[in-house]
């Protein structure tokens, strides 16, 4: 594949994520927020958000975080939550012409819940009918930025609330998931 086509797979790729980057901002806010709000320093909830990028998993480890849970047990809960991205994973590959294994493992990183179903609904545009990895790279890209960002602005933000009204924003989730759910049905 050509730079210039391969360019050209990768802005598609961020386009089409934009709706995701629009769902992210507000949540990964709102991890900012709670992470700003158990105590945590800036430092290791932005790079939660940069290195582990797995929302509900995020979430959860703040909560076992904030409740003295040891590293450890938090890691093994992040590791079960997150295998469903295996199964992600080796579905969307079957789409994928034979990936280097660095690429393999920067689309593996990149891989979330929303990733996936955008990339699975998108019309083939490669040789023998396959997905373009820089396409799938571009969706991925854009959706962690928007969720790094969001997480930082949230911590910043989160100076200016009130305990109270920090701790509210967790219900910021539940209506996420109920909103999905809702429009899923």
């Amino acid at each position: 594949m050509s730079p210039p086509s391969r360019g050209r797979a990768f802005l598609h790729g961020l386009r089409v994520a934009a709706p995701i980057a629009v769902g992210y901002v507000p949540v990964a806010i709102t991890f900012g927020i709670l992470g700003r709000a158990a105590g945590i320093a800036a430092g290791p909830v932005t790079a939660m958000s940069l290195i582990v990028f797995a929302g509900a998993a995020q979430f959860m480890a703040l909560s076992l975080i904030a409740s003295g849970t040891g590293a450890g047990q938090i890691m093994l809960a992040v590791f079960l939550l997150n295998l469903r991205h295996l199964l992600f994973g080796a579905n969307l590959s079957r789409r994928l012409p034979r990936l280097s294994r660095p690429m393999s493992a920067l689309l593996a990183f990149g891989l979330t819940d929303e990733v996936f179903s955008v990339a699975s609904t998108e019309p083939p545009a490669g040789p023998g009918q396959q997905l373009d990895p820089y396409f799938v790279m571009g969706v991925e890209a854009g959706a962690w930025f928007a969720w790094s960002a969001g997480t930082v602005i949230g911590y910043a933000g989160g100076a200016f609330l009130s305990q109270q009204l920090a701790v509210a924003f967790a219900t910021g989730l539940y209506a996420l998931f109920a909103s999905i759910a809702v429009w899923q049905v």
